[in-house]
């Protein structure tokens, strides 16, 4: 599950820069906004569940 969860970030995050070089920076800023906040609750998710 965790490997997955890895594969989906960074496809998400090679879509944003993609994204960046063809000059869609609304897009791209909007949905970099809403990776960082998922980057956040994916820290806060993994810090509380830790073992």
């Amino acid at each position: 599950m965790q490997k997955a969860i890895v594969w989906i970030r960074a496809i998400f995050w090679l879509v944003v820069v993609v994204l960046t070089f063809c000059n869609m920076m609304m897009l791209s800023m909007d949905l970099m906004a809403i990776g960082m906040f998922l980057e956040a609750v994916n820290c806060l998710y993994t810090f509380y569940h830790q073992k």
